[in-house]
């Protein structure tokens, strides 16, 4: 197959489009691109297995839509990390240079030696090292000791005492002069090597108590009031940033943030803390001690956050903005720049009380708003698609309510409906779900790292433990991203007692998973709101967890080998029913009708479901009425799910002089017993499921009506009882006027057309042979409709001569015609089934035959070949018997395929 491939001069698959063209695999120049136009909204299913909008799509209009971005960093050395150069000249005594030694010590071998001569304590030391007041890291080995000590310093300010051979390091602040020195008692006999003295704390000032060590800044108590650490900053007024910082060791007292002139929140527990301000006044940055604190801090961060957006009342926090006022707004200006054009918005929400809150959203269409009512504690998502009809270019959120609401991930996408995009179609695909990378390290706790720990938490034996401490105290590891929904996986081990959650936040214990209170595997879909991977204890957890992964859900993707995908080609059509999505306008009978409560088709949370209410032995629904444009043949289609029954009805209701219009549909084997009915098999346990009828009489006034049945041949149940609780789920409601269902058209308020598919001018008359050639197809027809569908070899001004394959007018029949000047002649067969896949090849040169599905199946004598070929179309040539189906693939070869090239070509 591949040497014939090669062999191909036109080869058109399912592959790459743009707006206006299907492309073409080969030739590789471009000038076998169909041309393409609809100029209309159209449905497909999607590589996701989803029915999706074929549109074309802006990027995200909104920026910072999740708050998640952050500016540049604001404070400098906020790690304590940082060391100055070496102040130190030969630091390692290589030679007997630099250093003043004073009575005992002497170099040599690469070391400085003290003798113990001395009398009373003496140095070796050099002067012009340090700055008075700014604090060193002062490192030196002791390589042997006989008796006595030694110990650093800066100026007159003294280390510690050392006795022992081991490697020290000591943080001191220059005092009185710039000498380092390193200083034996007077009984000190020993050798030490290896001095290093670089400057830390840099960019800060430190207040009484403070003390710099290592990576992090220490308070010892001493200061008789409030200490401050702090460095002088530049912040924006009414600029927010978000600070974060990391206490440690902490014994006594409480240290706080004061961001310019505001104070923070006193910590007096070990922890990384996160506040966020908008600037107001002030200078100075600080991290004040009060006059009891004992303790260390480190990682201090300043960002700015809320960039692109007005807040006015509103607060940015963890990846979200905030605010408990009516009538504060939430804006971000020009976002809209079509004045009519058509815009989805979504976004993220919640109500932090729980109690249901009111929010509206401006999109900028003057005062004409949308109000939203917030339900929940845990964040609901939220969609609105609808055209504009103002000129104002900004997006506002409203607080309706005097409650705190907190929204994040909020998206405006401007929607191109009229658009001439292709389609292709991926139904009856497997699906699988498609995860990214693993991004927990050290997820199996093979060493104590990577993980933070709060108190009870510890990492030992290829787990990670917690003790049973009733405070909450998590388990944590910086590594996703706020509004991505993620996939986290984990065991638990050695379970005792208590529970833990796992959450995906910055501390925010909004949503996260459901109690884990045994041992066992576990798996949760959870979207983030915060960057953090956080296990939390709740109630005195005892136990382990091993086996902690964490990678992003992508969605579903096609199995691999599992089918392919085909070019979705459609005749017009017009939904009917005005409201194909909202289950509230629909009426039901002996029924309860819920809104919302599984997933549809188009993977979101907006089919309904029909039930038995026990009040009678039917189960029953109806469309809202429709007036029929004129009689003839109609098609009435509905997703359709199992609930607690197997079986449901479609009819035609109303309609007098109607004749067909009722199937019974099995959704458990996906079978139908009507000739009337057909049922497609849509994943997920949905299914198509489509009726046909005839209107004949005048009278084009009904509805439509969908029934749960007891059965595949009888809609009522025993008893009364019998119904009472049978359901099944239902979606994606259509009525149009010809004798298939096509691809759902969505409706909402009042009937939609979507446009003919039409594809013509692929090739050239480089690519296309008059005196010989080979037309391949494999494909599908919509339907077998009695009327002719064709692709043609031809001219492009049209009318000329032609060699065309065909779905005939006869019932399930193929033809190739060929017409030179005024004489014509064909060839026919009969296919199976038109609307399965087949591989079909017209060969022509001096004779002309067709091969189907690995043989030849018909064949002629050709006395007059074709002059002028020079284009491929999806019609006849003409501008008519547009070619509606689905196409897996069509090749032209300029040269006659032999008949073992074409059987195997051909064969399935």
């Amino acid at each position: 197959m591949s040497n014939l491939l090669d062999k191909a001069s036109i080869i058109l698959t399912p592959t790459a489009y743009n707006n206006g063209e299907a492309l073409c695999v080969k030739p590789s120049d471009g000038s076998g691109d169909f041309d393409f136009s609809r100029n209309s909204a159209a449905t497909r299913v999607n590589a996701q297995g989803l029915v999706e909008n074929v549109q074309i799509l802006s990027s995200n209009l909104v920026q910072n839509g999740s708050f998640s971005e952050e500016g540049v960093q604001e404070v400098s050395n906020g790690s304590f990390s940082q060391e100055g150069v070496e102040q130190i000249v030969n630091g390692s005594f290589d030679t007997d240079t630099n250093w003043v030694k004073q009575t005992g010590w002497s170099i040599s071998g690469g070391t400085a030696n003290c003798d113990g001569l001395q009398n009373l304590p003496e140095s070796i030391y050099q002067g012009g090292v340090t700055v008075v007041g700014k604090t060193y890291k002062i490192t030196y080995t002791i390589v042997s000791v006989t008796s006595g000590t030694v110990r650093p310093m800066a100026g007159t300010l003294g280390g510690t005492a050392q006795s022992t051979p081991n490697t020290y390091t000591e943080y001191l602040t220059a005092t009185s002069n710039t000498t380092i020195q390193i200083q034996a008692n007077s009984s000190f006999i020993g050798s030490i090597d290896n001095v290093s003295v670089r400057e830390v704390g840099q960019d800060w000032t430190l207040g009484t108590g403070w003390s710099i060590g290592t990576d992090k800044a220490i308070c010892d108590g001493s200061q008789s009031g409030n200490s401050n650490i702090y460095q002088s900053t530049s912040f924006v007024v009414g600029k927010t940033y978000k600070v974060s910082y990391e206490l440690s060791d902490v014994t006594a007292g409480a240290a706080k943030i004061v961001f310019g002139d505001t104070g923070g929140t006193l910590r007096s527990v070990n922890g990384t803390y996160t506040e966020y301000y908008a600037f107001v006044s002030g200078t100075n940055f600080y991290i004040q001690a009060n006059a009891d604190f004992i303790g260390s801090v480190t990682n201090i961060s300043v960002k700015e956050v809320g960039q692109n957006w007005v807040l006015n009342d509103w607060s940015v926090g963890d990846s979200l903005v905030s605010s408990g006022n009516t009538s504060s707004l939430l804006q971000q200006p020009t976002i809209y720049t079509n004045v009519t054009g058509i815009y989805k918005t979504t976004f993220r929400a919640r109500s932090v009380s729980g109690a249901s809150v009111s929010l509206k959203l401006y999109d900028g269409a003057g005062f004409n708003y949308e109000t939203f009512t917030i339900t929940s504690s845990d964040f609901q998502d939220f969609e609105l698609t609808r055209q504009r009809g103002g000129t104002s270019t900004t997006l506002s959120f409203y607080n309706n309510s005097n409650a705190e609401i907190e929204i994040t991930n909020i998206s405006v996408i401007e929607i191109s409906t009229d658009t001439s995009l292709p389609r292709i179609n991926y139904e009856g695909f497997s699906y699988q779900d498609a995860l990214g990378s693993e991004l927990i390290t050290n997820g199996t706790f093979d060493t104590d790292s990577d993980w933070s720990k709060e108190t009870g938490w510890t990492i030992s034996g290829g787990k990670a433990n917690y003790n049973g401490n009733a405070a909450p105290s998590a388990l944590y590891q910086n590594a996703v991203t706020s509004g991505v929904k993620y996939r986290v996986s984990f065991d638990v081990l050695n379970y005792v007692s208590g529970s833990f959650k796992v959450y995906l936040s910055n501390g925010n214990l909004s949503g996260g998973s459901p109690l884990i209170t045994a041992n066992g595997s576990y798996v949760f879909d959870i979207t983030s709101v915060g960057v953090l991977v956080l296990f939390r204890n709740v109630t005195s957890f005892i136990g382990s967890i091993d086996n902690v992964s964490v990678k992003e859900y992508l969605g579903q993707e096609v199995v691999p080998d599992s089918g392919c995908g085909s070019w979705l080609f459609e005749p017009q059509s017009t939904n009917i029913l005005t409201n194909s999505e909202n289950g509230s306008t629909y009426t039901v009978f002996s029924a309860t009708k819920t809104l919302d409560e599984v997933i549809s088709p188009d993977g979101t949370l907006n089919s309904f479901t029909l039930e038995g209410n026990g009040d009678y032995n039917q189960v029953l629904g109806e469309t809202v009425s429709v007036t029929l444009p004129n009689a003839g043949d109609y098609t009435f289609s509905v997703f359709a799910k199992k609930g607690t029954n197997n079986f449901i009805q479609l009819f035609f209701n109303q309609f007098s002089g109607s004749s067909n219009g009722e199937a019974y549909f099995d959704l458990e084997n996906g079978t139908t017993p009507s000739s009337f009915g057909k049922i497609e098999n849509y994943g997920n346990g949905w299914y198509r499921c489509s009726v046909i009828g005839t209107v004949i009489g005048s009278d084009l006034n009904g509805k439509f009506g969908f029934r749960i049945s007891y059965n595949s041949s009888n809609f009522f149940f025993p008893t009364a009882n019998d119904a009472n609780g049978k359901n099944a789920y239902f979606y994606g409601f259509q009525t149009e006027q010809q004798s298939y269902a096509t691809s759902y058209i969505p409706t909402e308020g009042a009937s939609v057309t979507r446009n003919q598919d039409v594809c013509t001018n692929g090739g050239s008359s480089a690519s296309i042979n008059n005196t010989e050639g080979t037309l391949y197809f494999e494909g599908a027809a919509l339907a077998n409709d009695g009327t002719f569908r064709q692709i043609s070899l031809t001219q492009t001004a049209g009318g000329g001569d032609v060699i065309t394959l065909d779905y005939s007018s006869s019932s399930n029949g193929i033809r190739s015609y060929l017409r030179v000047g005024a004489v014509s002649q064909s060839l026919t067969y009969i296919l199976s089934d038109e609307t399965q896949y087949n591989k079909i090849a017209v060969r022509y040169k001096d004779t002309h035959s067709i091969w189907v599905n690995g043989l030849e199946v018909a064949s002629q004598a050709l006395t007059t070949l074709p002059i002028n070929l020079n284009v491929l179309t999806f019609d006849n040539g003409s501008g008519g018997g547009n070619l509606y189906g689905k196409t897996k693939a069509v090749a032209v070869w300029k040269e006659a395929l032999s008949d073992q090239e074409l059987s195997e070509l051909t064969t399935i």
